[in-house]
């Protein structure tokens, strides 16, 4: 059976851009899942969504054909990452988790519980994200919420 690990949209974002700081430990962690077909990055349809556009086209306020070109190779890149769908289980786990986070005290935005849910449903065995606002929520959801890291970093050649 193939180990999930989950990657929190934002996590795309930064592999995208090649975050300062981010994008080797990205880079080393795709380079593994491309030579090791027993595990597999996984996220949401949503991520599709919300991965529209990088922070210099937004602070330009023009969009690249080149960066949506290369947006659609890396979600086609089905040996790296499968995209799971939306759907009615999804939907309702993602509400359950809003209202729950609600008894606990805290907010939980849609996209986020949605995230949260498909990761769950799919029994993932981490959630990889940069925003620091979903650590809070791994006990919810019986998963660590951590940042993306490396177990076997690649020396420069």
């Amino acid at each position: 059976m193939r180990e999930l690990i989950y990657w929190d949209s934002c996590v795309f974002i930064s592999y995208l851009e090649g975050t300062p700081g981010r994008i080797v430990v990205l880079e080393d962690i795709v380079h593994h899942i491309r030579n090791n077909p027993n595990r597999l990055l996984v996220t949401s349809a949503v991520s599709k969504v919300e991965v529209a556009f990088v922070s210099y086209e937004r602070s330009q306020q023009q969009l690249h054909p080149d960066i949506e070109a290369q947006i659609d190779r890396m979600w086609a890149d089905d040996e790296v990452v499968e995209i799971a769908d939306f759907h009615e289980l999804i939907a309702r786990r993602a509400r359950d988790l809003i209202r729950k986070a609600l008894t606990d005290g805290f907010r939980m935005k849609p996209y986020d519980a949605t995230h949260l849910a498909t990761a769950q449903a799919l029994g993932v065995k981490e959630f990889h994200t940069y925003d620091d606002k979903l650590d809070k929520f791994d006990t919810l959801i019986g998963i660590p919420i951590i940042r993306p890291y490396t177990e076997y970093p690649r020396l420069p050649l």
